[in-house]
């Protein structure tokens, strides 16, 4: 796998002159033979009635990072464990790692995934992307749903990222989001009020709110987060959590969703710990990132709204 990975990057750079800038859309990648390499993690093949959702941050992901075959190995078996996975920190003018990542988690065995992607975002010339990775065999990403809000105030560095999905019964729009560290404070406010906005138009009540907000230590107060977000949303993971890799510990990455989707709430959700799950060193966790995954779990055939 290893081999392979090497190869489809260096056609990727090859390529990558040729490769404009692109708006929103689905990518179509050539279906890929499975790869006897790295086993799949994928173990909710039985289980229709419910799907986990994922945020990670997966630092300055890039040609760089995914040049690296151990690295790509474990961020390949991570994709894997969850249903949904939203994406903070491409950093590649090319467009060619988005695309890259799915194609490697595409090699293992298990169901196809699909993802879905924002233009590069930032006031400087330090942009970034979000992506939604999604299993096509339990999720739908709803066509022309897509879209970076309309950021009128320029409070963003980075504009949230809406998307609507479906699984069985459930309905729900996602908002990917990577909080500006030294500018928190303001964005966790004008996230609640860009989610408030969007459900005027979305004709949809279950919004799940993740991604990188940098909600603790030294860049917010966590304590102010109802307050600030808004009333009407539940925070999923609790401040206790150490959601990164080092010796910090700090709850930066988080799920926040509204009353209504508490209903399919499973009441279920943790922080994916790969450097215990996979064994590794401390030093590969820190080359995959700085972050961990977080994850929650919502039932796919309760849904009322």
């Amino acid at each position: 796998m290893k081999n392979n990975i090497l190869l489809v990057l260096a056609v990727l750079i090859l390529l990558s002159g040729c490769i404009e800038e692109q708006s929103i859309e689905e990518l179509q990648p050539e279906e890929s033979a499975p790869s006897a390499d790295v086993p799949s993690d994928y173990s909710q093949t039985n289980d229709n009635e419910s799907i986990k959702i994922a945020t990670f941050n997966i630092q300055t992901f890039g040609l760089s990072k995914s040049s690296k075959p151990e690295v790509m190995e474990i961020l390949t078996k991570i994709a894997r464990n969850f249903d949904v996975m939203a994406v903070q920190e491409f950093r590649d003018s090319t467009n060619a790692t988005i695309g890259f990542y799915l194609d490697a988690i595409n090699s293992l065995a298990g169901p196809k995934y699909d993802v879905v992607y924002s233009p590069r975002l930032g006031r400087t010339t330090s942009k970034e992307q979000y992506a939604i990775y999604f299993n096509k065999e339990k999720v739908q990403y709803i066509a022309g749903s897509g879209f970076i809000f309309d950021d009128a105030d320029n409070v963003f560095e980075r504009e949230p990222y809406f998307a609507r999905f479906k699984a069985g019964e459930f309905d729900f729009v996602i908002a990917n989001i990577h909080v500006k560290p030294d500018d928190a404070k303001a964005e966790i406010r004008a996230l609640g009020s860009a989610v408030e906005d969007t459900k005027k138009i979305a004709d949809e009540d279950d919004f799940i709110v993740l991604g990188d907000f940098n909600a603790d230590c030294s860049y917010y107060n966590e304590d102010n987060k109802e307050e600030d977000f808004g009333a009407g949303y539940n925070w999923i993971v609790e401040d206790s959590k150490d959601t990164t890799t080092k010796s910090t510990n700090c709850t930066y990455d988080r799920i926040v969703i509204t009353d209504s989707a508490m209903e399919d709430y499973v009441e279920n959700y943790d922080v994916f710990n790969f450097y215990a799950k996979y064994n590794i060193s401390q030093s590969l966790a820190e080359d995959v990132s700085d972050h961990y995954p977080v994850w929650a779990e919502f039932y796919t055939d309760k849904d009322t709204d």
